[in-house]
């Protein structure tokens, strides 16, 4: 529920325009948050529309890791 308040004040910050603020906001979320997939995504975007490219590539390449990992669970458990 914290984490959910956190994403919805972002989105907002974002859907203003307030990119940098936005991006900020998401980072009080934690990786265990089950849509931090959906985190990631939206900071490269905050990330994009400031031209941030590092960010963008950091936030992006986060996002394919966490797939991976994802994916590997996800095998892991059907195999178990």
């Amino acid at each position: 529920e914290h984490f959910r308040k956190i994403y919805a004040t972002a989105l907002e910050q974002r859907n203003n325009e307030e990119f940098s603020q936005a991006y900020t906001t998401l980072e009080g979320i934690s990786p265990r948050y089950e849509a931090y997939d959906a985190v990631l995504y939206q900071q490269a975007q905050c990330a994009t529309k400031t031209g941030d490219e590092f960010l963008v590539q950091k936030k992006l390449k986060s996002l394919v890791e966490l797939a991976k990992y994802k994916e590997a669970e996800n095998y892991y458990n059907m195999v178990k």
